[in-house]
């Protein structure tokens, strides 16, 4: 194998490792969108190092014809697409609603928290395995594609049921997303006044709108319009096909194509990698997280080694941080009076998330171009054709400041 692959393996099973406890820390807490952004980045993650060590050169005739596994695989790289980018609009519709100051909930209701729940179960798991599924049954040409080191991908036709399913619903999803991240910076630009004087009493609100900012900045100008490019590059390359079934379906669950890749990696392992690695730096990097992970290191006996653990836990767990943590979108926390009273005054934050989408651009080979491999008429092999999503988890944190502040003003 050679060095590039082996960095490769070597850090998407880091990202699949250090991704783990911010998603047992998020599944604890119900936060269900980020909870399912972490849980599908570990799946594409480890995806990524198990095909690597299976099909690590290009030498086809050693190869696994992967049955069992890539059926498995391949609906999962699929469902990944759509449930990244329902992730990014539970989060973004989330994020929406604690900018709302119109309607702030201090507490939601059961019928609301339930509502909630299924909307975002929806967008993040029951929707993508239904178009994945439905994929499979009416426009899967071929039984799955393998490459080197990307192992198992998704084989495609170009037909109408294609353009519909692989890239305009995706598209579709994803701009709900930046219509609720427009929305957010609309709401930060209106209320910019108020927000100064809060983000004056605060270091960690400070950097959490900026950074807020500039992630849907991100998403606005980056992922979306990367999206309609690839949508209409893929388009402009092809000729749409006519939809046929008899031809899609015949002799599918016997063709496996076998693709080598000449020593070249498909772009799209390396978003991969990428996207988790962000999701870490903005998910399990903050001071809750490195408490816990504290926490973690003298269960584990290494707090008689090193003293100095046990000092910084005794003085964090004596003197805590006076911080909210919720879900994004189950509360909104706004101060109804602006007039400070003598001797004591609150801090309080909420905690906010954001996570960035991007889906990788395509670039298509018809399969009876490559002598090597078993072909269909109507298959084509994408390069770099699985989609992520690139998310930061924006945890906000009081940092233990236990110094006096106004109360704030109502938004």
């Amino acid at each position: 194998m050679s060095p590039t692959r082996v960095v490769l393996v070597a850090l998407a099973a880091i990202v699949v490792v250090v991704d783990i406890p911010p998603l047992i820390w998020h599944f604890k807490n119900r936060n269900i969108a980020l909870f399912s952004l972490l849980l599908w980045l570990i799946i594409l993650n480890l995806v990524t190092v198990t095909n690597a060590l299976i099909w690590p050169t290009d030498d086809t005739s050693t190869w696994w014809d992967g049955q069992g596994l890539c059926d498995i695989q391949v609906r999962l790289l699929l469902a990944a697409d759509y449930a990244l980018s329902g992730s990014l609009v539970c989060i973004m519709q989330g994020l929406a609603k604690v900018m709302d100051t119109d309607r702030a909930v201090i507490n939601q209701s059961r019928h609301d928290r339930i509502k909630k729940t299924t909307l975002d179960l929806t967008l993040c798991f029951g929707l993508p395995a239904a178009l994945s599924i439905l994929h499979l049954a009416i426009d899967q040409p071929a039984r799955y594609v393998i490459l080197t080191v990307s192992g198992c991908t998704v084989p495609i036709s170009y037909n109408w049921v294609t353009l519909v399913l692989i890239w305009l619903v995706p598209v579709l999803i994803t701009s709900v997303a930046s219509f609720y991240a427009l929305t957010v910076m609309y709401r930060m630009y209106r209320y910019r006044r108020q927000f100064s004087a809060l983000l004056e009493r605060s270091r960690t609100t400070k950097a959490r709108f900026i950074r807020l900012f500039a992630m849907t900045q991100v998403l606005l100008t980056i992922t979306l319009p990367l999206q309609l490019y690839s949508l209409s590059a893929n388009l402009a390359m092809v000729q749409l096909e006519p939809y046929s079934w008899s031809v899609i379906h015949d002799h599918w669950s016997s063709t496996i194509i076998l693709v080598p890749m000449d020593g070249v990696i498909d772009p799209t392992i390396w978003v991969r990698v990428v996207a988790g690695l962000l999701a870490f730096l903005f998910f399990g990097t903050g001071a809750e997280a490195i408490t816990r992970y504290r926490g973690w290191l003298i269960l584990l006996g290494l707090g008689k080694l090193f003293p100095s653990l046990l000092q910084q836990h005794s003085s964090i767990t004596s003197n805590p941080s006076r911080v909210t943590i919720s879900s994004v979108g189950s509360k909104a926390k706004f101060w109804t009076s602006w007039r400070a009273r003598k001797g004591s005054a609150s801090t309080e934050a909420s905690a906010t998330n954001i996570s960035l989408f991007q889906r990788s651009l395509t670039t298509s080979t018809r399969v009876t171009d490559c002598p090597q491999m078993q072909t269909l008429d109507n298959i084509y092999i994408t390069r770099g054709s699985l989609m992520f999503d690139i998310d930061p988890d924006l945890e906000a944190q009081d940092d233990g400041d236990d110094s006096t502040h106004e109360p704030r003003p109502r938004l």
